[in-house]
């Protein structure tokens, strides 16, 4: 086959499944190739621990594309609320969604998900020819090649490729050959904390069906002050609860310390989450088959060399504490998608671009997960902490024509990363002001109530992303308002029989 037309895509997740897709639509023809067997046919190795997928409007465009969203969307939990469950097992919600009754999240199963696509990947089998159980290797930056292990020993050399994307994750074989190129400049952090799977499982009704052990459509945490870790938890359209422990992989109440003995665990986890003596009667068999998965947070530049080109987590890695790793990787499925078309399929046009569209965003999206990390585990029971979160809460559900809060912007919206990140900034200096202006604000949360107070101050903030800017406009405005009133007083000074502020009847 000539070369042109012919691609490869080295990664079979949902980045590389998506963008196979999407680029067969547009008549290329795909190599593709994944280490994993087939998830139609055996389970992937790391399917029982991968925690869920939160997808929104972000991902929506590139699963459209891909013609798997409906399905993908049948398979799902929608979230309407976030659940804090406190240490003395008290609990609140918090509201967990956009505008509307339609802006919401979704969680979904990482095996559904694969299983979902790879079914979609046969319906375009004259156009992708897809390898499972396929160990690339040996990639060659200058000649743009690579090897390819088959499950039965044959070796190949692969090449002659218009297009080679590496969308094999966070150790993507692309990449580790990209940093022995002069010029690749390369980070990896290690955050020392890590995350292993639990579950709530599902009870099984008087008529066979599978129920909630826990309230629906819900997101969980159950926030410890001291302990050092954090516990979520995410619905699943059977009726299960995955359940993501994050902790630290040595030292005290660490991975490595309580995988020694279970009664050690059992105990620490009864105490500390008093509700999983009931919600997690599967506890040891989740232990039995636990592993680690370590946060990191890497970073890469540049993305490609010739026409070997990184996307997804091969080009930037994050925790999924926020939950934009799998909705960033769709994006980008569009990205490159819209840019073939603006250039006509010339990668000497799209690479660079896609690069510039994506480096900065990504950047700032890898760091804002381990913010929010720090937040749960370390800061969530300050009272300033408490009072933000009441208040965020409290202004998106009773002045939602006129507040925006961070988190929806970045889960809800199409907004650019770098304005929803400037959101955050603006919103800690509203919420500043409206403590100080308005000193009762915590009894109208609690009372549940409007007050004019609070939205004259809060539309002042209307659609506002840069703090500085509009301090710097409101000092302006202030000091032209105040000019209005203010005049050299000549009669004070020359005026015969003028009084200072002494008026008479």
């Amino acid at each position: 086959m000539k070369k042109q037309n012919r691609l490869a895509i080295i990664g079979a997740g949902p980045v590389g499944s998506v963008l196979s897709t999407i680029l067969a639509q547009k008549g290329y023809n795909i190599d593709l190739f994944e280490k994993r067997p087939n998830p139609l046919e055996n389970l992937q190795s790391n399917e029982w621990r991968s925690t869920n997928f939160v997808f929104g409007i972000r991902s929506q465009d590139a699963l459209q594309r891909c013609g798997v969203f409906e399905e993908i969307f049948k398979y799902s939990a929608r979230l309407d609320r976030t659940k804090f469950i406190l240490q003395n097992q008290d609990e609140f919600d918090v509201y967990f969604g956009g505008k509307t009754e339609q802006d919401r999240s979704y969680s979904i199963n990482r095996a559904r998900i694969q299983k979902t696509l790879a079914r979609r990947i046969q319906d375009y089998s004259e156009k992708i020819k897809v390898n499972y159980n396929a160990q690339v290797h040996n990639v060659d930056v200058q000649s743009q090649t690579f090897k390819v292990t088959y499950q039965d020993g044959i070796v190949e050399q692969k090449g002659d490729y218009e297009q080679i994307f590496a969308a094999d994750g966070t150790h993507s074989v692309v990449k580790q050959a990209f940093i022995q190129q002069p010029g690749f400049s390369y980070s990896l952090q290690y955050s020392g904390y890590g995350y292993t799977e639990l579950q709530i499982p599902a009870m099984i009704d008087e008529n066979g069906r599978r129920t909630f052990r826990v309230q629906e459509n819900t997101f969980f945490y159950w926030p410890r002050k001291g302990l050092d870790m954090v516990m979520w938890g995410m619905p699943n359209y059977e009726g299960d609860i995955n359940i993501g422990l994050y902790l630290k992989v040595k030292g005290e109440n660490s991975f490595e310390y309580f995988k020694q003995d279970y009664k050690i665990f059992e105990e620490f986890m009864h105490k500390n989450y008093p509700d999983t003596k009931y919600l997690m009667p599967n506890m040891k068999e989740f232990y039995d088959k636990s592993q680690i998965t370590r946060l990191l947070n890497m970073k890469c530049s540049p993305w490609n060399f010739g026409n070997l080109q990184l996307i997804g987590d091969s080009a930037h890695s994050m925790n999924p504490f926020s939950g934009q790793g799998f909705n960033g990787g769709m994006e980008e499925c569009v990205i490159i998608a819209d840019l073939i078309e603006k250039y006509q399929g010339d990668w000497s046009k799209i690479n660079p671009e896609f690069f510039q569209l994506r480096k900065d965003v990504t950047d700032k999206m890898n760091d804002f997960p381990d913010t929010q990390f720090s937040f749960i585990k370390d800061k969530f029971y300050d009272p300033d902490s408490q009072v933000a979160i009441m208040i965020t809460d409290y202004l998106c559900r009773l002045y939602g024509d006129i507040f925006d809060s961070q988190i929806q912007l970045i889960r809800w919206t199409t907004t650019d990363y770098n304005i929803c990140l400037g959101r955050g900034q603006v919103q800690a200096h509203l919420i500043n002001e409206l403590r100080q202006k308005v000193p009762d604000i915590l009894n109208l949360i609690k009372a549940n109530k409007l007050d004019q107070r609070v939205y004259d101050i809060v539309s002042q903030y209307k659609g506002v992303h840069n703090l500085e800017e509009f301090l710097r406009e409101k000092s302006n405005k202030d000091q032209k308002e105040s000019s209005k009133y203010t005049f050299e007083n000549l009669f004070e000074k020359y005026m015969h029989g003028y009084q200072k502020n002494q008026p008479k009847l």
